[in-house]
């Protein structure tokens, strides 16, 4: 009987974990490439410093300064989104400093949503017409979205 109750009992265990880190892991994916209108991809400077504060800038992304900015296509739109999914996929908390680098905007039959992502802290703010949420993130997107602004020839701001 003793048995019984454990393998029951450890079979509930695993469905809820894995119920869990299903829906953790689904809940803020972003849609797949090929089902996007537009997508932004924003170098911004989060460092929040009295260098930064005092001097103007063309364009804030979210209250942030944008220093630079490209629309993504094809392949790259495709590793940028990919990797962004991972990240939240993989996501934990770190610490809670939200200094961002990068930014994305997807539009979508005519709706937006914006990722503000501080791989400092691991985590991104999301806006979109429900609002403003956080969103944990890993490091590992941080790579591609660095790769692209090289590729593109875009400023990243100094960590």
């Amino acid at each position: 009987m003793f048995v019984r109750i454990l393998l029951f009992s450890l079979v509930v265990v695993a469905l809820t974990l894995g119920s869990f880190y299903w829906y953790h892991t689904t809940k803020n994916q972003v849609w797949w490439p090929n089902s996007i209108d537009k997508v932004v991809f924003y170098s911004i400077d989060g460092r929040g410093t009295k260098e930064v504060n005092e001097k103007e800038y063309e364009k804030y992304f979210h209250k942030f300064p944008v220093v630079g900015e490209v629309e993504l296509t094809g392949e790259d739109r495709s590793s940028l989104l990919t990797a962004l999914n991972q990240g939240i996929a993989e996501g934990f908390a770190k610490a809670s400093c939200f200094w961002p680098r990068h930014g994305i905007r997807i539009e979508r039959a005519g709706q937006t949503t914006d990722y503000v992502i501080c791989f400092y802290c691991k985590f991104m703010e999301v806006h979109n017409s429900d609002g403003r949420k956080i969103v944990m993130t890993s490091d590992r997107p941080k790579a591609v979205f660095n790769q692209l602004l090289s590729k593109y020839e875009l400023p990243l701001v100094p960590e």
